[in-house]
């Protein structure tokens, strides 16, 4: 695994995996795709009771690489089918993690890196994140996240209803529905008793949302 994947444990039975090109707003690469399968496939078998996704620097993630792109245009159909579904692989093998996933959105997730924070059970952002689909303005059709956004949209809504105790709840299917509130430790929030809140946080979450379920 190469050095823009960064794998470590920032408090006990939790697992952190920071995407690692802060040069290039941490685009998403087809090395960086790979690493992240791995990455993913380790922390599955691992110890680890949480996995938490993070950037390097000032943003989270800013969607597919702009180089990645405009090989694109060189590439085969097949060639092309092919990426779609590593793609697709990457956003599925999030979406159906086996443990409890955190996104600390660090700063701007745009494109391809709204879809993976909010692909997450749980996206905790800074107060100056920035979300949004982007790509359309340039032709680029959301496809491949806009399947999972509209899955996520009503079961974040279930959760929040849930931990809020809320007897009513819209299902809207609206980006900001699936944020819990800007958390500004989140930036640097790299100590053992941060982190430990922040699963804590997770774990009582967890037992409300069951609770509500079952009533």
């Amino acid at each position: 695994m190469s050095d823009i994947l960064l794998i470590d444990d920032p408090a006990p039975f939790v697992r952190r995996l920071t995407l690692n090109r802060p040069d290039k707003r941490n685009a998403i690469s087809f090395e960086l795709i790979d690493d992240l399968l791995r990455g993913l496939a380790e922390v599955d078998k691992s110890p680890s009771q949480v996995l938490i996704i993070t950037g390097a620097g000032k943003a989270f993630c800013s969607g597919m690489d702009l180089e990645s792109l405009r090989q694109l245009t060189g590439r085969s159909p097949e060639q092309n089918r092919a990426d779609s579904e590593t793609m697709g692989r990457l956003f599925r093998t999030v979406y159906d993690f086996p443990k409890p996933t955190i996104a600390a959105v660090n700063g701007a997730a745009i494109a391809g890196g709204t879809g993976l924070a909010t692909l997450c059970d749980f996206t905790l952002a800074v107060p100056d994140a920035k979300f949004g689909y982007t790509e359309v303005r340039i032709g680029f059709v959301p496809a491949i996240v806009s399947t999972f956004l509209l899955r996520q949209s009503a079961q974040a809504e279930a959760i929040r209803a849930g931990v809020h105790w809320e007897t009513t709840f819209n299902v809207a299917g609206r980006l900001w529905s699936m944020l819990f509130h800007p958390v500004p430790a989140v930036r640097n929030a790299y100590s053992w008793q941060d982190w430990g809140i922040l699963v804590g946080g997770l774990l009582f979450t967890l037992l409300c949302a069951g609770l509500f379920i079952l009533r």
